[in-house]
């Protein structure tokens, strides 16, 4: 059984699938409205938890709560299985789901994802793709971040959606069963905006949002001090790759979210939105620019004027800057 699913590339897994499943029902939402609607833009630092052996940095809200959060918003009906005890119980689920013409979202860890090259099958268990079909032991899905789609064994699907280790998928599924015809557009994105607000200025937490920037920049001046060299510079490696590499990264995040913030302009005629879309961009940049001079720190090039202290100072404007914007976008109400 094959579902007549038409895929599109993304930029992001969870925003993407989002996007790809309302638009095979018949809402057409792009992949940055997605992700804005779902609130999908955060930061987090967790010094007290390590993530391979480095302190945990977030740049996108937890999984799952794009899909939820747009879902709510958009008005549509949507079922979401967190967890599964049985993973033959999780793999009938699906199947039943594909049978009856249901393309299903399933949470999956990359490792085991073999139309991957090897060097990209990292253990990240918050990747997200699209099942749409199963044939001969042949799994068909619509995976985000590549062109086209993909086919995966049975077994290697399964070990995917099971992949051990930290914030393991557990069988994680969701899929939609009916979506609005003239969902409230204004209501949806205003509501998304909202709580990236909240995140970004409001939580109390001083590891959430601009503080957490500002909390890490002040630790990473700390880092060549607290640290021998070697442990530092590996923090610093992590954190690049955290802000280039993982779950799209997060300079690319704020690139997806200001071209929601754009098309929000554009559908509700707000010149705030497309004022704040063109700090984000800037924002991003900055976001690369950091990274960019960090692996320049980091593989010792010889014109390399930065430390640890120049790099922290960086991290603390792209703070200022993310506050500044969030607080205009504070006032627009749903």
């Amino acid at each position: 059984m094959i579902i007549d699913f038409k895929h599109y590339h993304s930029g992001h897994c969870e925003s993407g699938a989002t996007s790809n499943l309302f638009r095979h029902y018949g809402l057409e939402i792009s992949e940055p409205m997605a992700f804005g609607i779902g609130g999908g833009l955060f930061f987090c630092y967790l010094p007290f938890i390590k993530a391979q052996e480095a302190p945990m940095f977030a740049f996108r809200t937890f999984a799952g709560k794009i899909f939820r959060h747009a879902s709510e918003r958009l008005g549509a009906e949507i079922v979401m299985i967190k967890k599964f005890k049985d993973q033959g119980k999780a793999m009938e689920d699906l199947d039943r789901n594909i049978e009856n013409g249901i393309p299903t979202g399933v949470q999956v860890g990359t490792y085991h994802l073999k139309y991957f090259p090897p060097e990209y099958r990292l253990h990240f268990n918050f990747h997200n793709v699209v099942v749409f079909g199963r044939e001969n032991g042949i799994y068909h899905v619509g995976e985000p971040v590549r062109e086209h789609t993909q086919q995966i064994l049975r077994e290697d699907l399964q070990k995917a959606r099971f992949a051990r280790g930290m914030f393991g998928p557990h069988g994680k599924m969701y899929y939609i069963r009916s979506v609005p015809e003239n969902p409230n557009m204004e209501k949806a994105v205003y509501s998304g905006i909202q709580e990236t607000v909240k995140n970004m200025l409001k939580n109390p937490m001083p590891y959430i949002g601009v503080k957490g920037m500002r909390k890490l920049a002040k630790d990473m001046k700390k880092w060549p001090i607290k640290y021998p060299e070697a442990k530092a510079r590996f923090y610093l490696i992590q954190f690049v790759r955290s802000v280039e590499e993982f779950g799209t990264g997060g300079a690319a995040f704020r690139y997806i979210y200001g071209a929601f913030l754009k098309e929000s302009s554009g559908l509700l005629n707000n010149s705030v939105l497309m004022e704040a879309s063109r700090e984000m961009g800037e924002t991003a940049t900055i976001w690369r620019d950091l990274t960019y001079r960090s692996s320049r720190f980091i593989k010792n090039r010889e014109d390399s004027k930065d430390d640890y202290a120049v790099l922290a100072d960086i991290l603390r404007d792209c703070a200022d800057k993310e506050e500044s914007l969030f607080k205009k976008l504070a006032p627009l109400k749903p």
